[in-house]
């Protein structure tokens, strides 16, 4: 009853290949992105649940912090330009000159 990776399929032996580096790969972009991200941004504002649930979740914890773990980020109004009348016009004459003859 004592079987290693010998005994299995070459194809099974890929795809278990396959399966764990999509899991470390997963862990290492979620772990990265959890540092990154603010605390108020998190879903329970705390970052150590997220860390218990991306570890041992194995593939499915971090595809969950990174579906629906993070809030999106507040857009300020403030600095978001208010579009002109003439901006076709303007955007034409940047780039093309005001000499188009």
């Amino acid at each position: 009853m004592n079987a290693g990776l010998s005994t299995l399929p070459l194809a099974a032996v890929i795809a278990l290949g396959a399966l764990v580096a999509v899991q470390v790969a997963l862990l290492g972009i979620s772990l990265a992105v959890l540092v990154r991200t603010p605390r108020e941004r998190l879903a329970f504002e705390r970052k150590w649940p997220w860390v218990l649930i991306v570890v041992l979740g194995n593939v499915i914890g971090p595809i969950v912090f990174l579906a629906a773990g993070r809030r999106a980020a507040a857009v300020d109004d403030a600095q978001r330009a208010e579009p002109r009348g003439d901006s076709v016009a303007s955007a034409v004459e940047s780039l093309y000159g005001g000499d188009r003859g």
